[in-house]
C-alpha cells in the first residue's frame, strides 16, 4: 500500500506548521493587555488611585486625538461614539460595586464618580470595555501606525498625572 500524501490542501499544511501558529499567536499579542503584565508588580501602577470617570473620558480623548495620524480628519472615526461607550461603561460597573467607588462633590460638578483603581487595573479594565468594540477596533483600519494599547497606556499615565496635581 503506499502511503498517501496529504498535501492536496495546502492551507491545511500551513495551519498545521508550528512555526506559522506561533507567528499567529505573536502577530496578535501586541494588540492584547498581556504586554502589560510587566507592570503588574511595579507599585507604580498597582497603588490604588481615586480617578474619576471624567477624567479617564478625558485623556481618552485627548490621547485618540493626538495618536490620530490620518490626514482625512482630526478626529478618529466615531470618536464621541467611543467615549460615550467608554463612559457608559465604566459607570455601569461603578454602579453594579465591580469597582470601588467614591462620590464627591465640589462646587462645579454636582455628582462625580471616582473610581478606586490601580493604574493597572485601569489599562486592564479599558481593554476589557473597549478591545472589541468595534467604533475602536476600526481605529486599526482609519488611523495610520496607531497601536490601540498605545493609546490606552497613554490614558493610563494620563490620569496619574492628574492625580498627581490634586
Amino acid at each position: 500500500m503506499s502511503k498517501k500524501n496529504d498535501n492536496s490542501d495546502p492551507l491545511k499544511t500551513v495551519m498545521a506548521n508550528k512555526k506559522f501558529q506561533e507567528f499567529l499567536k505573536n502577530m496578535f499579542k501586541n494588540n492584547s493587555p498581556e504586554e502589560y503584565e510587566q507592570f503588574s508588580s511595579d507599585p507604580e501602577w498597582t497603588d490604588i488611585h481615586s480617578i474619576s470617570i471624567n477624567d479617564i473620558v478625558g485623556a481618552l480623548a485627548k490621547w485618540s486625538i493626538q495618536k490620530n495620524s490620518s490626514y482625512l480628519s482630526i478626529l478618529p472615526a466615531n470618536l464621541e461614539t467611543v467615549l460615550k461607550y467608554t463612559s457608559a461603561c465604566l459607570t455601569q460597573e461603578a454602579k453594579s460595586g465591580k469597582i470601588q467607588i467614591t462620590k464627591y462633590e465640589d462646587e462645579t460638578i454636582q455628582r462625580e464618580i471616582a473610581l478606586e483603581i490601580s493604574l493597572y487595573d485601569l489599562r486592564k479594565k479599558l481593554w476589557e470595555i473597549l478591545g472589541d468594540f468595534p467604533q475602536f477596533v476600526a481605529w486599526k483600519e482609519t488611523v495610520v501606525d496607531v497601536d490601540l494599547t498605545v493609546i490606552l497606556h497613554y490614558v493610563c499615565l494620563e490620569v496619574k498625572i492628574l492625580d498627581l496635581s490634586d
